[in-house]
């Protein structure tokens, strides 16, 4: 029967002078495919230096020989045709202790260069992945601040565990089961956090902001030691939000008993400011407090109107607007501030307009 060609030739071929050639780095090596398998598979102690040109997929191959080969049993013909049963026992012995001695020094080797190996496969299993992941969120207009979602972290760590041949859920299964069973764990820790409020109490937060056609909506938060949940939310027109507004948090009370809530959080401005009189003439116990970051804002509204100010933040802000622009002008900024986008001036908070002064200043003195 013939033998068959080893397939690993085709990475190899032979010279005038009976050699034969690697095909990647174009070193010739004398005697067969086997001294040609260590140098793919770069082991070294085999009198062959190792190849720095192969591909990954063929060291993998030409390892994969070498350790296939090595952990065949090898039968002692000389030990078999011996009539000496001392004689078969002896050369068995001897043979096998050289047989160990070579097979250990092979394994070690192998072993040695078995990781590398594996690095350089799970690297490129990585690179593929990712791919994928990137193919994904372009073919469903999805922004890449997905990727900084710690939800999409946790779900990558649960398929890795899971193992291959995960197979997503279909649209239906979420519907009905999935969505159903996390609107059951929602449900589980407000209940949760609301139980608490017996012993620690919460307090209301307030959040608001006004749209168009003059309407403004309010978004009632509670907070405690065990967690902040949301409660409810309303839109209501300008002209009835002081009373309105207390009508709204007070109902709100009620709901989740008055006793529980210690202080009401809102905004500084009038409608607000109205709204709390009303609230703590009737429940007296309840601290009304102003919100701290609110009044940082306002803070920093009167300071951009200041005369040594108004100019300095103008000019910033025009900077920064005419660098956004231009994807080009943006490109070749992002040299100059470590990939970092500019912080653009908002349209409804003066703080943002600080950051932006501030980023602008920092990177101007680093440029110095």
């Amino acid at each position: 029967m013939p033998r068959v060609r080893d397939p690993l030739w085709e990475h190899a071929e032979p010279t005038s002078q009976k050699k034969n050639k690697c095909k990647f780095c174009q070193l010739e090596i004398s005697r067969g495919i086997s001294r040609l398998k260590y140098h793919w598979a770069k082991m070294i102690g085999h009198d062959v230096s190792p190849c720095t040109a192969v591909t990954d997929e063929v060291m993998e191959l030409a390892l994969n020989a070498i350790t296939e080969i090595e952990d065949r049993p090898r039968v002692n013909k000389k030990a078999r045709g011996s009539n000496s049963k001392e004689a078969n026992t002896c050369s068995s012995f001897n043979f096998g202790s050289q047989q160990s001695v070579y097979r250990a020094s092979r394994q070690s080797s192998t072993i040695s260069h078995q990781p590398k190996v594996l690095e350089l496969l799970k690297k490129k299993e990585k690179e593929v992945a990712d791919i994928m992941g990137v193919k994904f969120i372009v073919a469903n207009n999805l922004t890449f601040n997905i990727l900084r979602s710690d939800e999409l972290r946790e779900w990558c760590q649960a398929i890795g565990k899971y193992g291959e041949g995960y197979v997503p859920p279909g649209s239906e299964t979420v519907r009905t089961k999935i969505l159903g069973s996390l609107k059951d764990e929602a449900t589980m820790y407000v209940k949760s956090v609301q139980e608490s409020w017996e012993d620690t109490g919460c307090t209301l937060m307030s959040d608001g902001w006004t749209y168009a056609r003059r309407r403004h909506q309010v978004n009632l938060l509670a907070s405690s030691p065990s967690g902040i949940v949301f409660l409810k939310s309303e839109v209501v027109k300008e002209k009835q939000m002081g009373e309105y507004l207390a009508n709204f948090i007070m109902s709100t009370m009620e709901e989740i008993g008055s006793h529980n809530v210690v202080q009401v959080v809102t905004d500084n401005t009038s409608n607000y400011g109205s709204a709390e009189a009303i609230i703590q003439s009737r429940y007296s116990h309840v601290f009304k407090t102003s919100c701290v970051a609110h009044c940082i804002d306002l803070i920093l509204e009167d300071i951009d109107k200041l005369p040594s100010v108004m100019p300095i933040m103008k000019s910033a802000s025009e900077l920064v607007t005419f660098l956004y622009m231009s994807p080009a002008i943006l490109e070749t900024t992002r040299k100059f501030t470590d990939n970092r986008d500019l912080k653009k001036p908002g349209a409804t908070r003066f703080a943002s307009q600080f950051l932006c002064l501030q980023f602008v200043l920092e990177k101007k003195i680093k440029k110095k």
